[in-house]
């Protein structure tokens, strides 16, 4: 079911009258567009379509739900593309190395991100939340290229990466605080 009056290209799929946006995938939002997709099929109970249990067998009247909403959230010109892919894990598979590329160039993006992530430093003019959105961006693109930045990581990267005004906060938290299972929120 299509909502012509939705202005974000977002099309509602509903499941035990419940409402979901599937978000519409652009050339420039398909990071973002599998954190949404992920969460609109695993409250569907469809995930398992794209991420089957190891051994299990995928259940082909959800493969089939699965597809259509896949489908439902391309822009026109990509299911073409897609459509000698018969399962929702193929088109997902499809999509993926269309829009980051194969696994090698995948590696070579995770190996600049991390360069990048090693790089990076607060600047003076950055607040703590201004720092803290910039590491949370690399949570994002991390998580988009299969890999993932702890938590432990994240908290030690805040910490070795503020201004000198900051030193003494710092040596309290390291001091009076368990940086190896502290959350980064």
């Amino acid at each position: 079911m299509v909502d012509n009056a939705n202005n974000a290209g977002n099309v509602p799929v509903r499941e035990n009258n419940t409402s979901f946006q599937v978000p519409k995938l652009t050339t420039t939002n398909y990071n973002t567009w599998t954190i949404l997709m992920e969460s609109v099929l695993d409250a569907q109970g469809l995930w398992e379509t794209i991420k089957p249990v190891t051994g299990g067998a995928v259940d082909e009247k959800k493969n089939k739900i699965a597809r259509a909403i896949l489908y439902q959230a391309l822009p026109e010109d990509i299911p073409l593309q897609v459509a000698r892919n018969r399962s929702a894990k193929d088109i997902w598979e499809a999509l993926r190395v269309r829009f980051l590329g194969p696994d090698r160039v995948q590696r070579a993006r995770l190996a600049s991100l991390r360069r990048e992530f090693e790089q990076l430093r607060m600047k003076k003019t950055d607040t703590i939340e201004e720092f803290a959105g910039k590491l949370a961006g690399f949570v994002s693109r991390y998580t988009s290229l299969g890999s993932n930045l702890e938590d432990e990581v994240l908290v030690r990267k805040l910490l070795d990466s503020v201004p000198k005004k900051y030193l003494q906060i710092v040596a309290s938290i390291e001091q009076y605080s368990d940086l190896d299972t502290m959350p980064f929120e």
